[in-house]
């Protein structure tokens, strides 16, 4: 397994060299939410995390107004060449008023603009039980699941139905490490492969 943080803005000024120096392999930092925010320290965190040479992906924050299409052209446009950065991360933990069918149905339009503009799907980030409760997960389970789940033992806890598997981890969100301004403010996580299998999610 590679180690990584995950990261925005109000992380502070992070050094980059100190946070690959201490052993991470993978960074995955806030790029937009909704459809029109763009997390201020986003440029700056991927341009030093590529500089320590580090796997950097970049996430959305989906806000449930079910402009899914709309989001995803602001995330893309953000973004812009992701050439060399991992796939898009789709960061799912608010679901407003909206139905699981409606959630997910935007979800998906979010996904297929992606696909549509890169060739690629998304990694999908959720807590088990917003899986359970908020999204209908055969509709979605064939695409990486970044799972969130603290607990103490060597393996996350997974959703009832969905995904067998996950892909990454956050185990933890009051972590600390090197170069992250702050103790126990954290996101810590891992990936469940090595390299090579890093390799095959990013962008070409």
């Amino acid at each position: 397994m590679l180690k990584g943080i995950d990261v925005y803005h109000g992380d502070g000024n992070i050094s980059w060299a100190s946070v690959a120096g201490a052993g991470a392999a993978f960074a995955i930092i806030k790029a937009t939410q909704g459809a029109d925010e763009i997390d201020p320290a986003y440029h700056d965190n991927v341009q030093g995390a590529r500089a320590a040479g580090l796997y950097v992906g970049a996430y959305h924050y989906f806000t449930p107004t079910g402009d899914g299409a709309h989001q995803a052209q602001h995330y893309l446009t953000t973004v812009g060449d992701m050439t060399n950065l991992l796939v898009p991360f789709l960061d799912l933990e608010d679901a407003g008023d909206m139905t699981s069918d409606d959630l997910t149905a935007s979800a998906l339009a979010f996904i297929g603009v992606i696909h549509s503009s890169i060739g690629r799907g998304a990694i999908l980030y959720a807590s088990p039980s917003f899986v359970d409760e908020r999204l209908i997960a055969a509709d979605l389970n064939s695409y990486p699941l970044w799972i969130a789940s603290y607990t103490h033992a060597d393996a996350p806890k997974m959703p009832q139905r969905g995904w067998a598997q996950w892909t990454f981890w956050q185990h933890s969100e009051s972590g600390s490490w090197s170069g992250v301004p702050g103790d126990g403010t954290t996101d810590l996580d891992v990936f469940n492969g090595d390299r090579m299998e890093m390799e095959q999610f990013v962008v070409r």
